[in-house]
């Protein structure tokens, strides 16, 4: 049975401590799905793109040895 706070000012800050609670537990949520986005979001990247950088960087390392010797 929920109790009923005849002062206001206990009733207020009881609202906002529950909206603080349930604020938190969004934002953790949110979190959450930010790092698995993040982590899906690398591993595709480095898929499509990591070979292109691979060759790019072999090529450049390898007109630098021709370049410095």
């Amino acid at each position: 049975m929920p109790t009923f706070h005849k002062d206001p000012l206990k009733r207020l800050l009881g609202d906002v401590r529950a909206h603080e609670d349930e604020r938190r537990k969004r934002q953790e949520k949110h979190e959450i799905n930010y790092q698995q986005a993040l982590i899906a979001t690398r591993e595709k990247i480095k898929q499509t793109e990591g070979p292109d950088m691979k060759e790019r960087l072999q090529d450049q390392i390898r007109q630098w040895f021709i370049e410095c010797r």
